[in-house]
């Protein structure tokens, strides 16, 4: 051939450093001939532009090419090309080798949530990170003094520069039946394949399984079972007066039909009649009807009873009505419910639930205002009660809204909800 060229290998070269590609270009054509060289494939654009060589007939010429790695570049061997064209024969070549990019080795570690709440359990993600440019496995174990930390993988594999989370369950290893004991910590450890290590802080607070206001819910539960048993022994006592008037009257005979039946049988012996209407014995009428007289009294009972009904409805904070039990579900929009006509809502009881482990917002609004919100990524379950009650008038709207920005593991959409409860009374 007239022109022939040669390279020279590069040496390994770490990701972020700078290698070079010698070249030996021949003309061994009849002219002088003018070189251009430049590099081929996944290296092109790592290379510096080189300048044209000329080479004289029968000789050779060397060139050096530049190669700058980038920081992200996975190891391994990189297949690179060199073009020669020579500019006055119109001829090319073309001559390939090889650069090895070293392994670099870096491992990141965080626990989101820090800080989880929940009566049984909280929810957290180990997140790990994989820094440097070679695949590694990394080994995850959790420890805590007063809780129990569960891992869904012991072992987890990740490509170079990749992430992946892991989830973790805590739970407190003694429960929690009156009052909270405070946020109790704990620590998940990831050990990479070459001895990097990961470490991750974080804490749980198990809240109390007896809600607060449940001594406030018996005594009034007592007061009105005391309340209900005096007004019930109260209407007994008073039916029993009732009917024993009512028995009394009914059983009684009039004095003025006694005499008529002792009149009526002296009259059958013909014997005059003992009991003259009129006499204290017959307190009945004294001469013809249209005397316009009338002597003695009569005595009549009578009883009456104001009987009083008892409702089913509840109260709270002052409103009484019936009561008021709604499940929202709004996935990944929003539900909502609108008061009727002539209707006052009061609300005391919210339950969210994110049983999947979604991860984003959910809030509780009244006519396009947030009232409560809360990050789905701090609990599976929490309840709020409250002593004076949020109160919606008719035609306000409660909307509950799901702002997800990722369902739980495994899931295909998320499902977060909420649980509302409360008095539905007229306004």
């Amino acid at each position: 051939m007239d022109h022939t060229a040669t390279l020279a290998p590069p040496l390994p070269v770490d990701p972020g450093m700078t290698t070079t590609i010698g070249v030996t270009v021949r003309n061994g054509g009849p002219v002088v001939e003018r070189y251009e060289v430049r590099v081929l494939g996944d290296a092109a654009e790592w290379a510096e532009p080189a300048p044209p060589i000329v080479v004289y007939p029968g000789q050779e010429e060397q060139l050096i090419l530049s190669l700058s790695v980038p920081q992200r570049t996975v190891a391994g061997e990189v297949p690179v090309g060199v073009l020669i064209a020579a500019q006055e024969a119109h001829a090319q070549l073309t001559e390939e080798t090889t650069l090895v990019v070293g392994p670099t080795w870096g491992l990141d570690t965080a626990l989101v949530p820090m800080l989880s709440h929940g009566r049984r359990h909280g929810v957290h993600s180990f997140a790990v990170l994989n820094r440097g440019n070679a695949p590694i496995t990394v080994g995850c174990v959790g420890q805590g003094d007063d809780v129990e930390v569960e891992l869904a993988a012991a072992e987890v594999s990740i490509d170079p520069f990749g992430q992946v989370e892991v989830p973790v369950r805590v739970s407190h290893q003694r429960r929690q039946w009156l009052r909270s004991s405070g946020p109790a910590p704990f620590t998940v450890v990831g050990t990479s394949s070459h001895g990097e290590v990961g470490i991750a802080n974080g804490s749980h607070e198990a809240a109390s399984r007896v809600p607060r206001w449940t001594p406030l819910a018996v005594v009034a539960a007592l007061a009105l079972l005391l309340a209900a048993v005096a007004l019930r022994g109260s209407q007994d006592a008073k039916a029993v007066a009732v009917r024993a008037d009512e028995t009394a009257a009914a059983a009684e005979t009039p004095i003025s039909e006694q005499a008529k039946a002792i009149n009526d049988l002296a009259k059958s012996q013909g014997l005059p009649e003992p009991l003259p209407a009129g006499s204290p014995g017959n307190p009945g009428q004294v001469g013809p009807p249209d005397a316009g007289t009338s002597g003695g009294g009569g005595s009549g009972g009578g009883s009456g009873s104001n009987g009083g009904g008892s409702g089913s409805g509840v109260g709270a904070g002052g409103l009484v009505g019936d009561p008021f039990d709604r499940r929202f579900e709004p996935a990944s929009a929003s539900d909502e419910y609108q008061v009727p006509d002539g209707k006052l809502l009061g609300i005391t009881d919210i339950v969210f639930e994110n049983a999947g482990g979604d991860q984003g917002r959910l809030s509780l609004s009244r006519n396009g205002t947030t009232l409560i919100r809360s990050d789905l990524a701090g609990f599976r379950d929490q309840d709020t009660h409250l002593v004076t009650p949020l109160r919606f008038k008719a035609g306000d709207k409660l909307t509950i809204t799901v702002a997800c920005t990722a369902p739980g593991a495994g899931a295909p959409a998320c499902s977060a909800a909420a649980l509302v409860s409360g008095v539905l009374a007229d306004d």
